[in-house]
């Protein structure tokens, strides 16, 4: 399914988000939106999510704190709760359970994994709360299109080979850590 398409000029995703309202500075913002992305990759690969699941958690991600601050919701929390939503809208079977269990073991690399106690509890409940914060924040417009498609009719359309095709995938995937997806310039005439 397709969004509506959410698309910000550069001095809104510069100067405007709402962590920079917040007093987040620019470069702060995006070593937390990187880290963020960084960590939603290496949790889907753990996971062994296709890389559409894992794409469509970094654009849910980056979505959300178009319109909140990261001073108001934990990111490694939201990042979680949007490998879970993707699994959803992606239809990629994992169990709540393996997910927290794999990000908490990249958060804390020398921890055993979580036994079923409070702790794991308490974190489980805060990610189907975070579950609804994300689906209320975007207004339940969980649809995404990706541009890889896009991508790989145009390399075919230029009769472009396998690493003009690996060139295309890497600089999609390095673009999943930027806000790029959700900009757009203004061109004046």
């Amino acid at each position: 399914s397709m969004n509506t398409g959410e698309l910000y000029t550069d001095e809104f995703l510069s100067h405007r988000t709402p962590s920079r309202l917040d007093n987040i500075s620019y470069e702060h913002e995006k070593q937390l939106r990187r880290k963020s992305i960084l960590f939603i990759q290496e949790g889907g690969a753990k996971l062994k999510l296709p890389q559409i699941t894992t794409a469509t958690a970094c654009f849910v991600f980056h979505r959300f704190y178009c319109k909140k601050s990261f001073n108001q919701y934990d990111h490694m929390l939201l990042a979680t709760t949007c490998i879970y939503l993707s699994c959803k809208i992606e239809e990629t079977h994992r169990r709540l359970r393996d997910i927290i269990n794999t990000t908490q073991r990249i958060i804390n690399k020398d921890q055993p994994p979580l036994n079923f106690d409070n702790t794991f509890w308490e974190l489980k409940d805060k990610v189907v709360e975070s579950e609804f914060i994300v689906l209320r924040t975007l207004n339940f417009d969980l649809g995404v299109q990706h541009p890889t498609p896009f991508m790989l009719n145009y390399i075919r359309s230029l009769q472009g080979g396998p690493n003009l095709a690996q060139v295309a995938w890497n600089l999609l995937n390095d673009s999943l850590c930027t806000t790029l997806r959700f900009s757009f310039l203004l061109i004046s005439f």
